[in-house]
């Protein structure tokens, strides 16, 4: 039975980090190597992880200074000494046959990843994210089937992973960034395989604890880790001939623009640069029929900046308006 590393970063989890660890140690797959790493947390979780230690033997706990997640995840890796490993953040919880299922279907498929479903829970709904029309089990080629496997790739939990290849190949997640590290990281371990298998069942249960909204970590430094991303994510898709990804780094890119620059009260030197670094991931051969994206396209394609910092500036006015009346 190969050893599996369950890597779990812990910042003040106090909360909720016995449900987590207990779903953890509760697996159907004993041969676990349980990896406990508190990024200097300040409340009970330390505590709480410790004693956990001292009742299964398979838990090791690694107490660090406060490095944020991406470190943590790294620390993991390289403590490490499972042949397979799957994360598991510190507010989630994974059902009972969550590890066996990756494991025993990689080695059955013979593939390089597994990834599975999972259900999205907070405290107004529970929805269930799993590829519809599509059979329990099945592999395939990323070539293929990148389009319908990309809402899975936003997130390292949800998959099993080789060791040796994060190894061999130094994959580890970016420690200067915040966010879109987790994509950045799975799209250069994708980049160096072929094959993947699918289990399409939710066995991973994401657990939205705050509920707030996205827009408040979106600043102009997470914009810049996120224009790294598509430039990660561009390499991957040509690299493995992804059809139309061309006008798919496009799409993203001028999403970005309404994510991040909509929102945002920023002077036009500042959106200038932000525009001047999407160029560089955007291909201009490509034709757009929906007026949003043909507007914004045209507009960057024929440095008319202005014309679209004017028209976004518009947008989030009249947006403050409607919600005063």
């Amino acid at each position: 039975m190969n050893k599996i590393s369950v890597i779990v970063p812990i910042y003040n989890a106090e909360k909720y980090i016995s449900e987590c660890i207990e779903s953890i140690i509760n697996q159907s797959y004993y041969n676990l190597e349980i990896i406990l790493v508190d990024d200097g947390s300040t409340d009970n979780s330390k505590k709480i992880c410790d004693g956990y230690a001292k009742l299964d033997n398979r838990i090791k706990v690694f107490h660090n200074e406060n490095r944020g997640v991406s470190y943590t995840r790294n620390f993991g890796i390289i403590n490490s000494s499972g042949k397979y490993i799957v994360f598991v953040d510190s507010d989630d919880t994974i059902n009972e046959n969550y590890v066996e299922l990756l494991v025993t279907t990689m080695l059955k498929y013979n593939s390089d990843i597994a990834i599975c479903g999972f259900d999205f829970i907070n405290n107004i709904l529970r929805k269930k994210y799993i590829i519809r029309g599509k059979e329990s089990i099945f592999k395939g080629v990323l070539e293929n089937d990148y389009y319908i496997l990309e809402p899975f790739l936003l997130t390292p939990w949800g998959k099993l992973y080789k060791r040796s290849i994060l190894i061999e190949y130094k994959i580890f997640f970016p420690e200067k960034y915040n966010i879109a590290e987790d994509q950045i990281y799975n799209y250069n371990y994708l980049g160096i395989i072929k094959s993947y298998v699918f289990i399409n069942k939710a066995l991973y249960n994401y657990c939205d604890r705050n509920n707030c909204s996205l827009s408040k970590n979106r600043d102009i430094c997470n914009f810049n880790a996120e224009v790294e991303c598509l430039k990660v994510k561009q390499k991957f898709l040509k690299k493995n001939n992804i059809k139309k990804w061309e006008k798919h780094i496009n799409k993203n890119a001028i999403d970005l623009i309404g994510l991040y620059l909509n929102n945002r009260l920023i002077n036009y030197k500042t959106f200038k640069i932000c525009i001047l670094d999407l160029k560089q991931v955007m291909n201009f051969n490509i034709k757009f029929s929906d007026i949003k994206y043909r507007l914004n396209f045209l507009c960057i394609k024929y440095d008319i900046e202005m014309f679209l910092f004017i028209c976004y500036n518009f947008l989030r006015l009249f947006k403050r308006l409607k919600c005063l009346f």
